[in-house]
C-alpha cells in the first residue's frame, strides 16, 4: 500500500498538473515563416559548397573525426562498433526489393545503415573492400522498380542513403555506378516527391512525415544539383517553404505533440537536414529559432521517469532513454545550445551497443558519432528540472523528484485528432521509488492491426471508426500496476463491436 502521506502528495500534484492540462487544451500555435529567402538556381550556385563532400561528413569534419580518433576514447569505442557493422555488411547477402504490407520502409532502413556504415568506414579506412560493397549496395537499390512512393516515408528514406552516399564517396565511385545512382534519386525519389497526385498529401502535413519527406528530397537534391539544376533548385526551395510546417508539434514549449516515439523519428531528420543545409550552403534557415525546437532536447529528458521508461502516449515505446539514439541527438542539441549529454548516460549507451549483427535499429549511427566531434569539454550535463511545464496542441505537464526514488507525475492534454493520437487527453503515468504505478499500454504493430482491421480503418479517426475499438486507441487502455518492467506487459487488441 502506498503511504498515507504520499497519497495526499500524489493528489495535490496531480490536481495541479490536470488543471495546468486543461487550462491550456484549447491553445493553438500557429506556423511562422522561418525564411524569405528564395532558394533558386542562381541561390544555389551563389551559396552551394561547389566540391563534394559537402553533406555534414565534410572533409574539414573528416580531420578533425581522426584527429579525435587518436585522443578521445568514446570517439574511438563508436567508431569501432560502426567499422564492425561494415564488416558485417561485407557478407551480408544483397538487399531485395520486399514490401511488408503497404510499406518498404524496413528496406529503407536497412539501405541507410548499410551505406554510411559502409561509407565512414572506406573514407577513414581508405580499404577498397568497402567502396566495393558501397557501390553494389547502391546498384542495386537503384534497379529496384521504384521506392515505393505510394508511402513516401520509404522513398525519402532511401533517398536519404543514397544521397549521403553519394555525396561522402562519389568521387572514388565508378562513373557508371555514380551515373545510375544519380538517375535513381531523380526518378524514383525527386519526380514522385513533386508530382501532384493524391499520395502526396504529407506536402502539407504538419508532423512527422513533412520533415522526413521534404528532409530526404532535400538531400536528394542536394547530391544532384549539378545535374539537375532546375528540379533540385525547386525540391530545394519547396523544402525551405514547408519544412516550418513539420516544426509546429514542437511549437510553443518543445513537448512533441506526437509524443516522445515519434519525437525520435521527426528529431533525427529534422537534425539531419539542417546540418546538410548548413555544410552545403552554409545556413540552417533558423529552423532551430522556431519557438519550442531547440527546447525539445528538455523534452525527450522530461518525459521519462526515474525508471528509465518513457510515458509511452501516442504511439511510444517505453524505450530509447539514454540509449545510443538518445545521446546522438541530445549531442547535436548541445553542440547548439552549450550543455552536454550526462557522461555516465553517454558510457553506458556505448556500453550497450549491440553487436553488429544485432543492430537493426542503427541507421544513424554515423551521424551521432558526427554530433559528439564538436561537444565542449566545459559544457554543464543537460539537467532535469522540478517542474516542466509546456503549452501546445498536446499540452504536458511533469513533476520530477529531486532523488531518483522520489514521486515522478507526468500527465497531458490533446485531442483525438492529433497525429498519432490515441483517446487518451488527460491520460498520465506516476512512478514511485522506481517504480511505475499507472502505465499506458502503448502501441502495437501497424502492419498487424492493418491486417486485423484494415489500412482505412486503422487510420480512420471519425466517430463510429472501428480504430476506437482497439484497446491501445481507445479510453480504456491506461492501466493500474505495480511492476518494474511494465513495458513488458501483453499489449491487447480489444474485439470488434
Amino acid at each position: 500500500m502506498m503511504h498515507k502521506a504520499v497519497k495526499r502528495y500524489f493528489s495535490c500534484l496531480f490536481g495541479i498538473g490536470l488543471s495546468l492540462i486543461l487550462s491550456l487544451c484549447t491553445a493553438t500555435v500557429h506556423g511562422q515563416v522561418v525564411t524569405d529567402e528564395s532558394i533558386s538556381k542562381a541561390w544555389l550556385r551563389e551559396h552551394l559548397q561547389p566540391q563534394t563532400p559537402r553533406l555534414i561528413f565534410d572533409i574539414e569534419t573528416e580531420q578533425l573525426l581522426a584527429e579525435k580518433l587518436t585522443t578521445d576514447a568514446h570517439i574511438q569505442q563508436i567508431y569501432q562498433h560502426i567499422k564492425a557493422y561494415a564488416d558485417y555488411c561485407l557478407q551480408l547477402p544483397p538487399l531485395t526489393y520486399q514490401k511488408r504490407g503497404r510499406r518498404l520502409l524496413s528496406v529503407s532502413r536497412e539501405a541507410l545503415q548499410r551505406m554510411l556504415a559502409l561509407a565512414m568506414t572506406y573514407r577513414m579506412e581508405q580499404q577498397p573492400e568497402y567502396l566495393h560493397r558501397l557501390e553494389a549496395e547502391l546498384l542495386t537499390v537503384a534497379h529496384f522498380p521504384d521506392w515505393n512512393p505510394s508511402h513516401f516515408l520509404d522513398a525519402a528514406e532511401m533517398a536519404t542513403a543514397v544521397g549521403l552516399a553519394l555525396d561522402w564517396c562519389g568521387k572514388d565511385m565508378a562513373p557508371d555506378i555514380l551515373k545510375a545512382s544519380k538517375n535513381a534519386l531523380l526518378e524514383k525519389a525527386i519526380k514522385p516527391g513533386i508530382g501532384i497526385t493524391w499520395e502526396n498529401w504529407w506536402w502539407v502535413s504538419e508532423h512527422n512525415w513533412n520533415l522526413v519527406c521534404h528532409g530526404g528530397l532535400a538531400i536528394a537534391a542536394l547530391a544532384i544539383f549539378e545535374e539537375e539544376p532546375d528540379l533540385a533548385s525547386y525540391t530545394l526551395n519547396r523544402t525551405v517553404e514547408r519544412f516550418p510546417l513539420g516544426l509546429l508539434p514542437y511549437q510553443p514549449d518543445g513537448a512533441y505533440n506526437e509524443g516522445p516515439g515519434y519525437w525520435f523519428y521527426a528529431t533525427n531528420y529534422l537534425t539531419l537536414t539542417i546540418s546538410a543545409f548548413e555544410s552545403a550552403v552554409g545556413t540552417g534557415f533558423d529552423f532551430l529559432e522556431v519557438p519550442g525546437v531547440a527546447r525539445s532536447a528538455e523534452f525527450s529528458e522530461m518525459t521519462a521517469g526515474p525508471s528509465g521508461d518513457y510515458y509511452n502516449y501516442f504511439d511510444a515505446s517505453t524505450k530509447g532513454y539514454h540509449n545510443f539514439q538518445h545521446i546522438g541527438l541530445l549531442s547535436w542539441f548541445g553542440q547548439r545550445g552549450g550543455f552536454r549529454p550526462p557522461k555516465e548516460a553517454l558510457e553506458q549507451a556505448i556500453a550497450d551497443i549491440p553487436p553488429p549483427e544485432q543492430q537493426s535499429k542503427g541507421r544513424f549511427s554515423t551521424l551521432y558519432l558526427l554530433n559528439l566531434l564538436r561537444l565542449s569539454e566545459d559544457a554543464p550535463e543537460i539537467k532535469r528540472e522540478p517542474v516542466w511545464l509546456a503549452q501546445g496542441d498536446a499540452p504536458l505537464v511533469v513533476f520530477a523528484p529531486r532523488q531518483p526514488d522520489g514521486l515522478y507525475l507526468a500527465a497531458k492534454g490533446g485531442s483525438a485528432n492529433d497525429n498519432h493520437a490515441n483517446m487518451d487527453a488527460g491520460s498520465f503515468i506516476l512512478e514511485w521509488k522506481r517504480t511505475r504505478f499507472a502505465i499506458d499500454l502503448g502501441n502495437q504493430d501497424y502492419y498487424e492491426l492493418e491486417r486485423t482491421i484494415g489500412v482505412d480503418a486503422l487510420w480512420n479517426r471519425a466517430q463510429n471508426s472501428p480504430r476506437w475499438d482497439l484497446l491501445t486507441k481507445n479510453n480504456f487502455g491506461l492501466k493500474s500496476a505495480c511492476s518494474h518492467k511494465p513495458s513488458k506487459r501483453k499489449r491487447v487488441v480489444s474485439p470488434s463491436k
